[in-house]
């Protein structure tokens, strides 16, 4: 019996360490994009097309340990808009990252816990500079298209690592995210020339500072004998200093919105312009395990049910042959 009570701890314990909660972490996404084509002229055929001949699509991830160690990037760039289809992610043993690009959404996501871990991550199409020659979408005469997409942004520091005082421990954890998307146009046509800009970006940021204690100044007081009143005469007494503890800060800060550009081409010929999507996300971490826990870190998830169902059935297996050992014996 006692061996199985003790491979049962040991299986609870294995399942309660391997699972750990981040000290920072954020994401960013735009999806749900789409294009919607309006035909100013039914009888000529509306329609749009995505350049692969101008601007870029970029794709960089960065994972890092320096306390044990460990790194690992990966980085794609390809001309044109929307112009590749991927998804990679990266996991080290205290931080984590992953990006995705397709034609419909632009995600990014990373975790850090524990001393000198960090991610970055980021994923961009196109450029918003039309100036630079990246004009890299077509519409055709007399029509209007109109560009929509869901942004969403969120980051967290969690654990702050306690320090001695204010000025060596602020931000000890950070995280940040941010989506973006731009239009820009310009072009001729029956009523004038008609240039058009937008440009709209959500974003969030997050940090965390230890517990600290900061020396707060109170007044002052006759400390020299001199007799004279310390409100009227404070050069001739001692400053007066409290020690004041400070507690521990954590953000949590999440933000969505939707983006609606509108490309309009009432001339008769067909027009260019320079679309542009963006996200990225970034956080790095510097709390000690054990502190981390000490100040409260959330406790490790619960084992999802499968898991469970495996250590209820390495607990019957140890069972099944203490008793099959105590009956032959």
């Amino acid at each position: 019996m006692r061996s199985f009570v003790k491979a049962t701890l040991l299986c609870a314990l294995g399942l309660s360490t391997s699972l750990a909660s981040a000290a920072v972490q954020s994401s960013a996404s735009i999806h749900n994009l789409s294009f919607q084509l309006i035909d100013l002229n039914p009888l000529d055929g509306a329609a749009f097309t995505l350049m692969n001949n101008a601007g870029t699509s970029t794709m960089s991830l960065s994972v890092s340990d320096s306390t044990y160690g460990e790194s690992d990037s990966f980085g794609r760039s390809r001309q044109g808009l929307l112009s590749f289809t991927k998804s990679v992610e990266s996991s080290l043993d205290n931080a984590s990252g992953s990006a995705s690009l397709s034609t419909t959404s632009l995600s990014v996501h990373g975790s850090a816990y524990g001393p000198g871990t960090s991610y970055s991550a980021s994923v961009a199409s196109g450029s918003a500079y039309s100036y630079y020659g990246s004009n890299n979408i077509t519409l055709s005469a007399q029509s209007i298209l109109v560009i929509k997409a869901d942004a969403s942004v969120f980051a967290e520091a969690l654990n702050p690592q306690a320090c001695t005082s204010y000025y060596w421990c602020s931000n000890v954890e950070s995280a940040s995210a941010s989506a973006s998307m731009a239009l820009s146009y310009s072009n001729g046509g029956p009523l004038g020339s008609v240039s058009y800009n937008y440009s709209d970006t959500v974003s969030v940021s997050a940090t965390a500072r230890g517990a600290y204690t900061e020396s707060v100044f109170v007044g002052y007081r006759d400390v020299y004998g001199y007799g004279y009143g310390c409100s009227s005469y404070w050069y001739y007494c001692q400053a007066v200093y409290e020690d004041v503890v400070r507690p521990a800060t954590e953000q949590s800060s999440s933000d969505s919105r939707s983006f609606v550009a509108v490309f309009m081409n009432a001339s008769n010929s067909d027009v260019t312009a320079s679309l542009s999507l963006n996200v990225s996300t970034s956080g790095s971490a510097s709390t000690p395990f054990a502190q981390a826990a000490a100040l409260g870190a959330p406790l490790p998830a619960v084992p999802e049910p499968g898991t469970w169902g495996l250590l209820a059935a390495g607990m019957l297996t140890v069972g099944s042959l203490n008793l099959r050992r105590r009956r032959q014996g």
